[in-house]
């Protein structure tokens, strides 16, 4: 990740370009992991499941993130942007624009998650004689190791609108903690249980958990180990049971099915290891894809 990054932003640079020059910084997350299913090793376990609970929950994390030991705060534009102590923040796979390429060759760079509707907050601006906001609709506030020493001494904002912001600022130095396999609180991939009521055949499928909410129109993909394809739907013929299922590294053989109770019993057979996933929305937007 580091010697990725380093790519990315380049080596050391002569004069930064003008600022008038400069582009919006672009940052992507991305590269989320999935970890091992909450409850434990259920290999040779049976369970008996109803409609609608769960076959896993499944965590999702980051690779690569920090964890400042305090606050630091950037104003731009009459607004102020936080990033809390001791919340983690994620390394991001690319990020490009601003003034990213006079940074020497292995900095460091962390960002929050993307932040949604804080352009509303803040006093417009005239541009080229529009008033016009002065924040995209999300911003984004990262925070910048620029010698490597596991100081926080540069902050920027993805997100703005006005060339002058598209710059690091210097901030005081705060420390920081790397950590390996950030877990994001409330990120979750869960694979639950249809019965499919009176007529419709039964399914497990995937949802996607952001922030303890259920995202809307998304689903989770799992590559097939074998196959090479990608499911978020797995359906199973509740007339030629026992069936075995491959739920991207996993494997689970139906037992049965009760249409009236509308309950499967199934037994783990493998347990859920790293599996390809991509985490998409209705409009086929890609949120994560690893």
């Amino acid at each position: 990740m580091i010697a990725a990054l380093a790519a990315m932003i380049g080596a050391v640079c002569g004069a930064p370009a003008a600022q008038a020059q400069l582009k919006p910084y672009k940052v992507w997350l991305g590269g989320d992991e999935l970890l091992a299913p909450l409850g434990g090793d259920w290999v040779g376990r049976e369970r008996t499941i109803a409609d609608g609970e769960l076959l896993f929950r499944i965590p999702s994390a980051s690779p690569k993130g920090a964890v400042p030991a305090a606050e630091v705060s950037l104003e731009i534009g009459g607004l102020t942007f936080s990033a809390p102590a001791r919340v983690g923040l994620i390394a991001p796979e690319t990020a490009t624009g601003g003034d990213l390429a006079t940074l020497p060759q292995g900095a460091q760079l962390y960002c929050q998650p993307r932040e949604i509707g804080r352009r509303r907050k803040a006093p417009r601006v005239k541009i080229k004689g529009v008033l016009r906001e002065r924040f995209d609709e999300d911003t984004q506030l990262c925070l910048v190791d620029s010698d490597a020493d596991s100081r926080f001494d540069k902050a920027f904002l993805q997100g703005t609108i006005i060339a002058s912001d598209r710059r690091m600022f210097d901030i005081p130095p705060v420390p920081y903690a790397a950590v390996e396999h950030l877990r994001s609180d409330g990120n979750f991939v869960d694979v639950t249980f249809e019965s499919g009521g009176l007529v419709a055949p039964p399914r497990f499928k995937t949802q996607l958990i952001l922030g303890g909410n259920l995202i809307d129109h998304a689903w989770v993909d799992f590559e097939d180990p074998v196959t090479r394809k990608w499911h978020a739907i797995w359906r199973f013929d509740s007339d030629a049971l026992p069936q075995q299922l491959r739920i991207g590294a996993a494997v689970i053989t139906v037992l049965a099915f009760d249409r009236s109770r509308g309950t499967v019993t199934v037994r783990y057979d493998r347990a859920f290891t790293a599996t390809p996933f991509r985490s998409v929305l209705a409009s086929g937007y890609v949120l994560i894809e690893r």
